[in-house]
């Protein structure tokens, strides 16, 4: 549930997007989801590893993305004015000497909705699917320490397209850019019974056009390997800050203090089988109240 004061400006927000959208204005909207997978062959969902593991070794994932209310007005008439919003992300990467990774995301919004507040004078423009994301393309580079060593250094950038659709909160208005380090490593080998995965990273994330906040971001994640690398459990937290004493979020200007800091928590599984083939699911509650932060999100 969003707080009165993230509420108002929220629902001030997205209602400035929606009508200037419906009246062929070009400004308002922004991407809204706050998760950005890790490249595929990654081992944590969100939170992205400094390795790039193998020479000319591709790696290809399909992902379901779930969000539930990630705007949420509450008050005497509590309005779900996005109440959710789902992408299917296909993504892959290529790692190359065993130190750079190139990678690919292109998100899709397969299913959103939100709720017509209905207020006179305001015309409002209703999410539909499918709608294309913002395309993404990475590359990261391992810096120090052995693939799979306990300790590892790397860091990496993405660059966002403006593919998506801003007045469908699928998409920013200009291209972004978002550069960070991280640092992870493995203990076990694939050979032992248990063993322990970890990654954390940092970085900050630019552009976007007027709405898009600038952010510092952050993220970290720690798993247990059971039988031999077959099954993966764990825990990740990741999130950002805005930069800046005040933002723009659609039209309407945003303090700091009302847009806040955005944080998740996901608790997931991954089984690994036949070698190569992986199936893996998480779910995990919004730890704050900003806007884009789902009261729950799902990922498969």
């Amino acid at each position: 549930m969003r707080s009165p004061s993230i509420a108002a400006a929220a629902s001030t927000a997205v209602l400035m997007t929606l009508a200037s959208a419906s009246r062929g204005q070009t400004t308002g909207g922004f991407s809204l989801d706050r998760f950005e997978p890790a490249p595929a062959g990654d081992a944590f969902f969100g939170v992205p590893s400094p390795a790039a593991p193998g020479h000319l070794a591709p790696r290809v994932h399909a992902m379901l993305d779930y969000a539930h209310r990630p705007i949420h007005s509450s008050g005497d008439s509590p309005i779900d004015l996005v109440s959710s919003q789902a992408f299917l992300r296909l993504g892959a990467s290529l790692a190359l000497w065993d130190r750079l990774l190139l990678s690919i995301d292109a998100p899709l919004a397969v299913a959103q909705g939100g709720d017509d507040p209905g207020i006179p004078g305001v015309a409002f423009t209703e999410l539909t699917a499918p709608e294309l994301g913002d395309l993404r393309l990475g590359a990261r580079l391992r810096m120090l320490g052995r693939d799979a060593g306990p300790l590892q250094l790397g860091i990496g950038g993405y660059l966002f397209a403006p593919t998506g659709t801003p007045a469908q909160y699928t998409g920013d208005e200009e291209a972004r850019g978002a550069f960070h380090a991280s640092l992870g490593g493995r203990l076990g080998t694939a050979r032992s019974s248990l063993g322990f995965l970890w990654s954390a990273s940092g970085g900050v994330e630019l552009g976007g056009g007027p709405n898009r906040p600038q952010q510092l971001t952050f993220g970290a994640a720690a798993g247990a390997l059971l039988g031999g690398d077959l099954l993966q459990l764990g825990a990740e937290a990741y999130g950002a800050a805005p930069l800046g004493d005040d933002l723009l979020l659609s039209s309407t200007p945003v303090q700091r203090e009302e847009a806040g800091l955005n944080a998740e928590l996901l608790l997931g599984a991954k089984l690994r089988v036949l070698g190569g083939l992986t199936f893996g699911a998480a779910v995990g509650p919004g730890l704050t109240n900003a806007i884009g932060t789902p009261s729950v999100r799902a990922v498969a």
